[in-house]
């Protein structure tokens, strides 16, 4: 995807992250990490497609929800980046060329974007237009979240896979994706951090 689609995307999921959690997202930092990985040696280092960059993406989910976050906090700078940049992986995996069934060449593959990049502004999605969506409702902890968006991934319909439905399917994923993150942290459901652990396992462990 061009980093115009990125940024469009990251902006519309923003909006409908804040919409559905009582959090704010820094907007300028989110969508500069919308645009991250394509900037930097992650580019070179982890192809942008879930059999490659899969297992890393979930890592990164895993480390951002276990940071708690008071209902109508504010993300910071540095968290608005990092969910960005998860954001711009689960938008790349829901496009068609970065795709594992994609076999065409480079050449094809930059024709793809153009076109997609080239969609006039009314065929470009909302939130509430996004049509078929993974459902992460039901995640318990930020590895069942991602497990499920993995699920929804690979069972999508090779002729469901176009320049403007890969923008509706991108759309759908990240917001559901962040918001349920977003959810997670200020549900509680994440680990108190372990500044807050270590006093009980010293007394437990020298019966003081």
């Amino acid at each position: 995807m061009k980093y115009r689609i990125h940024r469009d995307l990251a902006e519309r999921i923003r909006e409908g992250c804040e919409a559905k959690q009582n959090v704010c997202i820094d907007p300028r930092w989110f969508s500069w990490g919308s645009v991250y990985p394509d900037c930097t040696h992650h580019r070179l280092w982890h192809m942008h497609r879930v059999d490659a960059a899969g297992g890393m993406v979930g890592r990164m989910v895993r480390r951002f929800c276990r940071r708690a976050l008071p209902p109508g906090g504010r993300l910071s700078r540095w968290r608005s980046l990092r969910l960005g940049i998860i954001i711009h992986y689960v938008c790349d995996f829901s496009c068609y060329v970065h795709t594992p069934a994609y076999a065409g060449s480079l050449k094809e593959h930059r024709a793809y974007e153009q076109a997609q990049a080239a969609l006039p502004p009314a065929e470009f999605p909302t939130v509430s237009q996004a049509g078929e969506r993974p459902d992460l409702h039901g995640a318990r902890d930020a590895a069942e979240a991602y497990a499920l968006l993995l699920k929804a991934l690979d069972a999508r319909e090779a002729g469901s896979f176009s320049p403007a439905e890969d923008l509706d399917y991108a759309l759908a994923a990240g917001t559901e994706l962040a918001a349920a993150m977003l959810r997670l942290c200020t549900e509680g459901s994440v680990p108190l951090p372990l500044r807050y652990r270590l006093p009980l396992l010293r007394r437990r462990a020298y019966g003081t």
